[in-house]
This record gives structure tokens, C-alpha cells and sequence, in this order.
């Protein structure tokens, strides 16, 4: 920008561009020798603590941090003390300038009926007298340097003279540092500012990292409203049940005396059904806490029950506390299907928890093995986003790389996802893709602190991407086919072989890695809806070549023979289903066919109970789903993923609830998709990325937050959790999820 411009006429204007830093430097210097300064901000020194009382978490933030008294006070010639008791540091300045810069002296000098406005001394309490320093310092320059050493204290007291932009700042200043060791501290000192934004990413961060946050010692000393909040978050990071019971008690044992008494309410907080029955053998029951406590005796009473005897599972109900939290279910790959152009999708992942969708990378978009980006790396030291930030993703499983498929199946088998059969647009396939979730990803990640590069290190196996191992093909090419496993056993159900409808049933034996028949379904069934409940293969509607089927049958896998079952009230090709708390649920689909002038096209949704052989129709979903994608999330939900409704295909995503019968709408996929496989990875082959601060020169961040060198002798707790375990800040915007694979 030039300092002069002219416009039409002639006339001619000055805007120097620094007019306003010059003029603010002039006031800095006349403020150096006390030139018109008008007003002496006075802060008493003495034993007063700024923040929440002994004992709180808050005080872990900066616990152990020393401010240098003498900062600023020996080379500005401007700030003075009294040497009198106790001791009182003179801050001379200009209301003007604090006026501009902060609503709080605005409110103060502005109005004549206020007594601070005609004083010349004004006394500021509960601020220091180094940081006030600093702060008017940054009223005047605009600029202050922000340490681990000064940080609460600066932003206390941009809070009380009502300073957003520092207050910023300072909270930004601690996101960067969150990691398990402080982020209850933090949280408990956001609570005590009232900073909304700070406390709500410090609640986040714990949530996300629960597993490694209650190892602390500031986790023990959180007070009881805030643990039974915690314990009942459905969002905690965990992937299993377990987890938190374990969690709770170590809380309890560490103060028996004075917690002894919350234990029956912490238990309701417990998702007690979640627990194996082994596990309430052997840990729960035999705790002596939770002997003595009528009330948890009878929950744990129920958890039994509900494990032992699935039948006591009501519908219509909402027993909240026996419904799995979030992060137990896992998570769902949504493989191949079809769009408009009646290409193959690719593979996107669900995150149940985080309610949001991911491309799988490709092999065309995911950098070399070794490739690191520095350019995104903080200058600052960020422990907790410097090594998403650099650390590039893993090379991922090409899946359908050797064929394109349309309408196969897919499950998950021990570990490993198959891909069955399928057509490519020219022929009908018998061939299997295997890939072995198991074996991807890298052991962690290494930080050199010297250089600010994030590098990775090869997992200790030879292979690094997930295996695509090879798998004999089916003895019959099917597409339209219906799959699922079976006591360890993979099941290929019906289907078209190009020329026919299929009643032919094949199994595979992943240990023997061969294929065989077995008795045959009663009628030929393409597009069908196959399902496995209490060790029973059942086989749903379809297309027998004529017209949608709404008849049903059942496999016996230990007589090997198909019998008829009670009908749908509806002909469904190409529906999907799903089990939960030991019933069916068949949903959306067609009758007759896509060229048809009546093709119908359904949101309906049937339930089937096995003990008494009867459907029931629930609830509909909120758009027609023909091809529709549909699973299980856990015991208590069912995901419905795309599909077509008779005009688009569709991206919308929904979930039921089968204990209140309702549908409601998540977050769509990235693109839109039909006949959509879905598979339900468990929590431990989740694709979560693992990190570990290493190196010669690291530091290791404290209970308090402070930075020690190594040469400092870190606590086995604090080296557990800073160098051996992982954590992530899936809270903050900044980071970039990555897609790596981990053992």
C-alpha cells in the first residue's frame, strides 16, 4: 500500500501504513519516562494464589512453576516498587491506552461517578505484580511471550481486565499441550476462568484418551461429581467394558475411607451387561466393595441375567445402562457398491463414535513408506500434534485391486475381511479377496527434537500393508449371492451364475482353505438376504427369476437341511439385514424389477423372532433403500448405509433404535452408493494411529505441565505414559486422522 494515492479529482490522500505502530511505540517510550502518564497501576505482593484452592487438579497445570519477580522491574526504568509490607509494584501508564486496549479500564476510567476514574493510584487486586507488568507491557507493544512458567497467571488475569485476544491465546497456548499427565488439571482450571472453548477441547481430549488418563495421578484426585460425569460418558474412548470398571475401582482404592460411600452410584454408572460373565466372576464378584452393597449386588445380579438369559432383552424399552457404549462397537467398512455411473465405490469407514466418514486411502494417494512432511511442523513444542502433523499414511490394502465387483459378499472371519464372488461388468466371478486386518501398520513414530522431523519406523514384520493373501476360489461363480459366517465357517448362499438362479449353498473352510456344498435351499434365491442367528443360517426373500420372494428358510448346520419358515408380509429383493438382541430385521428392497413401470421401491422394516416364528413390521425408515446396506452396531443398533430410492442414488445414512423403534439420520457418506457391503471391524483391529515420543534431546511434559529435560529422572508412571503408550487429540481441528494400520 503507497502512503499517498489521488483519486478522480485530483485530491490527493496520506495513509502511511505503519501510522498506528509508530504512534503506539511513541506512547511505549513516553509511558519509559513516565511523559503524561496519568494513572499508577499498583499490584500488592503477598501470599494471595490466584486460581482454585490446594488440592484441586487446576493447580497440577503449572504446580512447581517459579516466576521471576525481578522480570521487567530492572531494565524498563518505568515499573517501580515500594519497599514497604507488602511489598507494592507501581505500573505508571496512560487511561487512554488501557482504555482502547481492555473493556474492564474502559468501564472504569470512562465513567466520572466511578472513584478510580479521578484517582491517580489505582490498585489492581489479585494480579501479580510481574504479570501485570507483562500485561500492560502488551497493552502498549502488542506483543508477550507466553511460558509454561507464566501462562495461568497471564490468563487470569486477561480474563479480569477482559482481554479476549490474550485470553485466546494463553487458552491455545495450553490446547497445544494437552496430554494425559495435565489435561485434568486443565480442564479443572478452564472450569475456574470460565474459558468454554478450553474446557470443552480439555473434556474432549480426556474422553479420547480415557485409557491412558486414568494411569495419572491426576485422575485419582478428581473430586466425585466429575468422575460420575466421566463414568457416564457413552463417548469414551474405549474397546472394552472393562476398562471402566477397572478404572472406577482403582479410583475408590485410593481414598476407601471417603469414596467407600459412592460406590453403588458409581457402579450404576458401570455398563455392567457389557461385561463378560467371566469377568463378573472373577473381578467383579469377588470384590469385597461391592459385597457389603445391597444395590451392588443386585446390578451386578442383572448384568448376569441379561449375559446368561438373552431372552429377558425387552424391546420397546430403553434400559440405558445395558446398551454398549460407542467406542466398543468398532467399525464399519462400507466396501464397493455402485453409483450412477455403475462404477465400483471404493471403501469408506465409519467412526460410530465420532459420527463421521472416511475414505479409505488408495495406493495412489498415500505418499512412500518413509515420506515425511516438516513443512507442516510447529516451530513451538506441541507434544501432542507435532507428530500428526508431519507423519504421513501408511500405503492401506488396495481392496477389489484384482477385480472390479458388483453385487458380492463380504465378511469379517477372524481377523481377515473376504470378498466373495461378485460380477465385473463383462462375466460372473467365483474368485475371493482376502486381506488380513492384522498385519498393516507401523510400530510408532519418532520426533527428533533437534530437527523438528517426524519419521516412521518400520514394524518389526516383513510385510507393512495388509496382506492380500490368496484364497481359493468358490466352485460356483456367483453374483447376487448372500454370505455369512458360521461357527468359524464361511457361507456362500444362492445367487445368479449368469445363466441361472442358484439354490446351491457352498462353505469354506478358512483352515483348509477349500470349498464344499451343502444341502441345497428349497427355492432358488438371487438378491437374498442371509443372516446368521444362534448358530443358524437363515436365507430371506430374493428373486427366484420371475418375482421378489417373500418366503424364508433356515439352515441346521448340524442336520445340514433347510426348512420353510413363517413368510414376510412383503416381497423384498436386494434387502438388507441385520440381528439384534436376538431377533431379524429385514429392511428396504424391491418388488419386481428396476425396469418395471411398478417397481416398488420400500422404507419398510420387518422384524423376525425366532421363538415364536412370527414378523412384525417397526418402524420405517425416513427414504426408500433398495440395495441397502445394513449391519449390526453392536447388540443395540442397526446402520443403514445408502442404497437407491427409485430416482438418485443415495449417500444418507441412518440408525435404529430398536428400543424406542426409531430411525434417525447420521452423518452421509463422502459419496453416494448402492449394494453397499458393510463389515464391522471389532475395536482391537480398529485403524487408530500410535505414537511415541522418543529421542536423545525429548522432553517429558509433568503431572504440572512443566517441560523436563531427561537428565530429570522421570517417575515409571510418567515414562509409561510419555514414552511407551499413545495418545491422540482427536478433539482439535487441526490434526489430520490418519488411516494407519496397527497390529
Amino acid at each position: 500500500m503507497n502512503e499517498s494515492s489521488c483519486d478522480e479529482l485530483g485530491e490527493t490522500y496520506h495513509a502511511p501504513p505503519d501510522h498506528v505502530t509508530r504512534k503506539f511505540r511513541k506512547m511505549r517510550a513516553f509511558r519509559a519516562s513516565a511523559i503524561l502518564c496519568d494513572v499508577q497501576l499498583v499490584a500488592i505482593d503477598d501470599s494471595t494464589t490466584i486460581g482454585p484452592a490446594e488440592g484441586d487438579p487446576a493447580n497440577k497445570v503449572t504446580e512447581g512453576f517459579s516466576l521471576n519477580n525481578d522480570t521487567d522491574n530492572s531494565h524498563s526504568g518505568r515499573d517501580f516498587t515500594i519497599q514497604d509490607s507488602p511489598r507494592k509494584y507501581v505500573a505508571p501508564a496512560h487511561k487512554l491506552v488501557l482504555a482502547s486496549c481492555s473493556d474492564y479500564f474502559a468501564a472504569m476510567f470512562g465513567r466520572a461517578q466511578h472513584l478510580e476514574a479521578n484517582q491517580y493510584r489505582v490498585e489492581i487486586g489479585g494480579v501479580e505484580s510481574a504479570v501485570l507488568s507483562l500485561v500492560v507491557d502488551y497493552m502498549y507493544s502488542g506483543f508477550i511471550e507466553i511460558k509454561e512458567e507464566n501462562v495461568e497467571k497471564i490468563l487470569s488475569t486477561a480474563n479480569l481486565l477482559q482481554l479476549p485476544d490474550l485470553v485466546q491465546a494463553c487458552c491455545n497456548f495450553l490446547i497445544e499441550r494437552l496430554n494425559p499427565l495435565n489435561c485434568c488439571g486443565i480442564r479443572a482450571f478452564a472450569d475456574s476462568q470460565c474459558c468454554s472453548k478450553l474446557y470443552k477441547i480439555s473434556e474432549n481430549f480426556i474422553i479420547d484418551n480415557f485409557l491412558h488418563v486414568v494411569k495419572t495421578q491426576e485422575f485419582l484426585l478428581l473430586p466425585f461429581e466429575q468422575i460420575l460425569s466421566l463414568l457416564r460418558s457413552e463417548e469414551l474412548n474405549i474397546t472394552h467394558e472393562e476398562s471402566v470398571f477397572k478404572a472406577m475401582m482403582n479410583w475408590v482404592r485410593h481414598d476407601v475411607a471417603k469414596r467407600g460411600v459412592h460406590i453403588s452410584q458409581l457402579m450404576g454408572s458401570i455398563k455392567l451387561s457389557q461385561l463378560s460373565p467371566q469377568f463378573i466372576g472373577e473381578n467383579v464378584e469377588m470384590e469385597p466393595l461391592l459385597n457389603q452393597d445391597p444395590e451392588c449386588q443386585k446390578l451386578i445380579m442383572e448384568a448376569l441375567i441379561y449375559n446368561l438369559l438373552p431372552s429377558r432383552k425387552v424391546l420397546g424399552q430403553n434400559p440405558k445402562k445395558m446398551i454398549a457404549r460407542k467406542g466398543t462397537i468398532g467399525t464399519v467398512y462400507a466396501i464397493g457398491g455402485m453409483d450412477i455411473s455403475r462404477n465400483s465405490t471404493g471403501v469408506e469407514i465409519y467412526d460410530y463414535r465420532k459420527n463421521e466418514w472416511t475414505k479409505y486411502p488408495t495406493r495412489q494417494n498415500c505418499p512412500p513408506i518413509s515420506e515425511s512432511n516438516p513443512s507442516n511442523l510447529s516451530t513451538s513444542f506441541n507434544m501432542a500434534t507435532s507428530l500428526h502433523a508431519s507423519s504421513t499414511q501408511i500405503m492401506p490394502p488396495a481392496f477389489l485391486s484384482s477385480n472390479k465387483r458388483l453385487q458380492f459378499g463380504a465378511v469379517y472371519s477372524a481377523g481377515k475381511i473376504y470378498l466373495i464372488g461378485g460380477r465385473d461388468g463383462l462375466k460372473t466371478l467365483s474368485s475371493v479377496e482376502c486381506y488380513d486386518m492384522r498385519t498393516s501398520g507401523f510400530r510408532d513414530a519418532e520426533y527428533d527434537y533437534t530437527n523438528e522431523v517426524s519419521t516412521r519406523v518400520r514394524s518389526d514384520r516383513p510385510n507393512e500393508m495388509a496382506t492380500n493373501e490368496s484364497c481359493a476360489g468358490m466352485i460356483t461363480p456367483r453374483h447376487g449371492l448372500g454370505v455369512a459366517t458360521l461357527g468359524g465357517l464361511i457361507y456362500a448362499v444362492g445367487g445368479h451364475d449368469g445363466w441361472s438362479y442358484l439354490n446351491t449353498v457352498e462353505r469354506y473352510d478358512p483352515q483348509a482353505k477349500t470349498w464344499s456344498f451343502v444341502a441345497q435351499m428349497n427355492l432358488a434365491r438371487s438378491t437374498v438376504s442371509v443372516v446368521a442367528l444362534d448358530n443358524k443360517l437363515y436365507a430371506i426373500g430374493g428373486r427366484d427369476g420371475n418375482n421378489c420372494l417373500r418366503s424364508c428358510e433356515r439352515y441346521d448346520l448340524h442336520r445340514d437341511k433347510w426348512c420353510h419358515l413363517a413368510s414376510m408380509a412383503e416381497p423384498r429383493g436386494s434387502a438388507g439385514t441385520a440381528t439384534v438382541a436376538g431377533h431379524i430385521y429385514v429392511a428396504g428392497g424391491h418388488k419386481s424389477s428396476h425396469k418395471s413401470l411398478n417397481a416398488t421401491f420400500y422404507r419398510s422394516v420387518e422384524r423376525y423372532d425366532p421363538q415364536t416364528d412370527t414378523w412384525t413390521t417397526v418402524n420405517r425408515m425416513k427414504v426408500a433403500r433398495d440395495a441397502v446396506g445394513l449391519c449390526s452396531l453392536g447388540q443395540d443398533r442397526i446402520l443403514a448405509v445408502g442404497g437407491y430410492d427409485g430416482f438418485e442414488y443415495l449417500k444418507s445414512v441412518e440408525i435404529y433404535d430398536p428400543y424406542v423403534n426409531q430411525w434417525t439420520e447420521v452423518a452421509p457418506l463422502k459419496s453416494e452408493r448402492a449394494g453397499t457391503c458393510l463389515v464391522c471391524l471389532p475395536p482391537e483391529q480398529q485403524t487408530n494411529c500410535l505414537y511415541r515420543i522418543q529421542g536423545e534431546n525429548a522432553n517429558i511434559l509433568d503431572h504440572g505441565n512443566n517441560i523436563r529435560n531427561n537428565n530429570n529422572k522421570a517417575s515409571k508412571e510418567e515414562e509409561d505414559i510419555i514414552n511407551s503408550q499413545t495418545f491422540t487429540v482427536g478433539s482439535l481441528s487441526l490434526i489430520t486422522e490418519l488411516m494407519d494400520r496397527i497390529p
